[in-house]
């Protein structure tokens, strides 16, 4: 009997902690660019730059790549056609410190600009939105998520410096000449 108790007790604590009706969401933790396909059709997302972490909630936008078409290149071969945009959007954030990943989840595309396809940039949001499906997650490193923040909020606050642009006196020849430098000498 004692060794039936220790056996259930070993497996009851090898349960997962959080246990759920649900089934378990997978974590897309692939290094970015990560590709994807919606309705046939090709995309990259590349690597987020973060705005804001209020909270737990994490903003910021990433840049997206989609192929348009393929055209015939210069040496005879297919090349993609590509139209490149960003994106913005916002997630719930849950912070794992012990694996230094955070885990982001109900992602919310908030709006897409594609400046060359601004015909298409709606249906290109819909098909940044397709890959996220209700329950999907994304996992990033915390400590270069913490960076991303640090290097953005830097970039905000470096004060711009005044530039002297008046070009330089040029001295011209038409015979042989000598440069010489001179330095002056204070007393």
């Amino acid at each position: 009997m004692r060794i039936v108790s220790l056996l259930l007790a070993t497996l009851l604590l090898s349960l997962p902690l959080h246990l759920s009706a649900a089934a378990p969401t997978a974590i897309d933790a692939r290094p970015f660019p990560r590709q994807y396909v919606s309705s046939d059709t090709p995309f990259t997302v590349y690597q987020p730059q973060m705005d804001s972490w209020e909270g737990d909630r994490l903003k910021g936008r990433f840049a997206m790549s989609v192929k348009s078409g393929t055209e015939t290149g210069p040496d005879g071969k297919p090349v993609d056609n590509l139209d490149y945009g960003v994106v913005w959007f916002s997630a719930a954030t849950e912070v794992d410190k012990e694996a230094r990943e955070v885990l982001l989840r109900d992602v919310a595309f908030e709006r897409a600009s594609f400046p060359t396809a601004m015909d298409r940039q709606d249906g290109y949001l819909k098909m940044a939105r397709s890959v996220v499906r209700d329950g999907s997650t994304f996992t990033i490193d915390l400590d270069q998520l913490e960076a991303a923040l640090v290097v953005g909020r830097a970039d905000l606050k470096v004060p711009s410096l005044p530039v002297r642009n008046e070009p330089p006196e040029i001295l011209f020849a038409f015979g042989p000449a000598l440069l010489v430098l001179t330095t002056a000498r204070r007393s």
